[in-house]
C-alpha cells in the first residue's frame, strides 16, 4: 500500500503565497528553498509566507527559512507574514524571537532571562564577542554541568560565529539560536547566514568539478581554509569532533549540499537539485551536556591542538590576584524580586563551585537596593542546602550587603533548613 507523501511546503504562484504546514525541519527547509528560488525566477516583488498551519517547528527548519525571508526583504521584496494559529506554536514564535525576526529582522531584548532558549543576531566582531558571552551566561544560569562541556560549547559557538564573519561575505551577519532541554540536559544550537556559502568560500582549494556536497565534506576536514592568513581551518572540524564526543549530532546545509552526522556516528549526505539550493550556510549542533568529555581530546585534530578557548569563567569571574571567583550582583542583568532570577544566579554559582571546588566565591551586593524573600530563598537558602553548611561557610563570601538584605538572607537559610528537616 502506497503511503501518501506529506507536502510541508507549497508555492501557490497565482496567489503569490508560500504555505507551510506540519513539521518544519530540514525537509521543509529544502522545499522552501525550491519555492523561493521559483518565486525569484518570476521577478515579482511581493510574496506572502503562511505559517498558520505549522505544528512542529525545529531549528534546522526555521533558521534557514528565516534567513531566506530576510534575504528577500534585503532585496526590496515586500513579504507578508501570516502567523501560526496553534497557541503553543505562537508561544514558541514569541519565546524564540522568530516572530520579531520575521517581521523586522530584529531581536527584542527580554526583560526576564529564559532558561530554555537564547536567540540573537550578530554583524560585527563586537556583536560576536557579546553574543558568545551571553550564550555561555545563559548556559551557566540554566544547568549545572562540567567545565569541560562549558569550554567545548564556548569554543564551538565562537568558531562557528567567527566563520560567518570571516568567510560568508554576508553584509547582514548571522543568527545564533540555542534551545536547552533542561530535563534531558541536551542543547541544540544553530548558526545561519545568507552569505556566499561553503562551496564558493573554499572554491580555491577544491578540485575542478567538485560538487557542493564535496565542498562540505572538504570543509569539515582539519586545516581546510581558503586563506591561512584568516584562519587555520579547524572550526568545523573541531566543532564536529566535540559534538560527536558529546554523543550529539552535527548538520551542515550550504548550496546544494546537506550533511548530517547522527549520534550513532552514521552520516547522511545528499546533493539536492539546483532549484533547491540554499543561499548561505546553516550549521546545527546537538550535544548531551552530561556526557563525560575532555576539552583537550575535543580540540585535538590531526594530532595537533586547535586554538585553546579562553574560557569565560576564567576571564569574567576569576580574580586576577587571588584564587577566587567574583560576582557583582548589580551587573548580572536580572531582577531581584522573583524565584526565576534567584535560580539563575544559584545555578551560576553552582557551576563556579563545580569548576574550581576550593575557590572562594565573593558575591558583591553593592548597588542592590532590595531583594524579595522568594529571591533570597531561591538563591541563598537553596544554595546553602545544595552545597552544605561546611562548604557554604568556607566558600561563599557575601560583601557590601544592605542590612535588610542581610536579614532576609539569614532568614531564608533558617527557613530553608526548617523545610529540609
Amino acid at each position: 500500500m502506497n503511503q501518501k507523501r506529506i507536502q510541508y511546503v507549497s508555492y501557490r504562484k497565482k496567489q503569490g503565497k508560500v504555505v507551510l504546514r506540519g513539521k518544519i525541519g530540514s525537509i521543509a527547509a529544502k522545499a522552501f528553498c525550491r519555492a523561493i528560488n521559483s518565486f525569484e525566477l518570476r521577478n515579482e516583488d511581493k510574496i506572502s509566507i503562511d505559517f498558520s498551519k505549522i505544528q512542529r517547528p525545529y531549528i534546522n527548519g526555521m533558521l534557514p527559512i528565516i534567513s531566506m525571508i530576510l534575504n528577500l526583504k534585503g532585496k526590496g521584496c515586500k513579504v507578508d507574514i501570516i502567523q501560526p494559529e496553534n497557541s503553543s506554536v505562537k508561544r514558541l514564535f514569541n519565546n524564540y524571537n522568530w516572530k520579531r525576526l520575521l517581521i523586522n529582522g530584529r531581536i527584542k531584548p527580554s526583560k526576564t532571562r529564559s532558561k530554555t532558549a537564547y536567540t540573537n543576531r550578530f554583524v560585527s566582531g563586537d556583536d560576536q564577542h557579546r553574543i558568545v558571552n551571553e550564550f555561555i551566561d545563559f548556559i551557566l544560569g540554566s544547568v549545572v554541568i562540567d567545565k569541560n562541556i562549558i569550554m567545548g560549547l564556548e569554543w564551538t559557538v565562537n568558531e562557528l560565529t567567527d566563520n560567518v564573519l570571516n568567510h560568508s561575505n554576508s553584509k547582514k551577519g548571522g543568527v545564533l539560536q540555542a534551545i536547552l532541554n533542561r530535563r534531558t540536559k541536551e542543547i541544540e544550537f544553530g548558526i545561519v547566514d545568507d552569505g556566499i556559502g561553503i562551496p564558493k568560500s573554499i572554491q580555491p582549494v577544491l578540485r575542478k568539478g567538485s560538487s557542493d556536497l564535496d565542498a562540505i565534506n572538504e570543509a569539515i576536514k582539519s586545516g581546510v581554509t581558503r586563506d591561512k592568513r584568516i584562519g587555520q581551518g579547524n572550526g568545523l572540524a573541531g566543532s564536529l569532533k566535540i559534538a560527536s564526543l558529546c554523543k550529539g549530532t552535527f548538520e551542515v546545509r550550504s548550496g546544494r549540499g546537506w550533511l548530517n552526522l547522527g549520534s550513532n556516528q552514521k552520516a547522511q549526505q545528499l546533493l539536492f537539485h539546483e532549484n533547491e539550493s540554499f543561499k548561505g550556510t546553516l550549521v546545527t549542533v546537538m550535544m548531551n551536556l552530561l556526557t563525560p568529555f575532555s576539552i583537550i581530546e575535543g580540540l585535538s585534530v590531526s594530532n595537533t591542538i586547535a586554538h585553546f578557548p579562553s574560557y569565560i569563567i576564567d576571564t569574567k569571574y576569576e580574580m586576577e590576584t587571588v584564587d577566587s571567583f567574583y560576582i557583582k550582583m548589580n551587573e548580572e542583568n536580572i531582577g531581584y524580586g522573583n524565584r526565576q532570577a534567584g535560580e539563575f544566579v544559584r545555578t551560576k554559582v553552582l557551576n563556579l563551585v563545580k569548576a574550581e571546588n576550593n575557590y572562594p566565591i565573593i558575591i558583591d551586593w553593592e548597588g542592590v537596593p532590595f531583594i524579595s524573600s522568594s529571591f533570597a530563598d531561591e538563591f541563598i537558602g537553596k544554595l546553602f542546602v545544595n552545597i552544605g553548611a561546611d562548604k557554604f561557610n568556607k566558600l561563599i563570601k557575601n560583601s557590601n550587603m544592605d542590612n535588610l538584605i542581610t536579614k532576609l538572607i539569614h532568614k531564608s537559610i533558617s527557613q530553608r533548613l526548617e523545610i529540609e528537616e
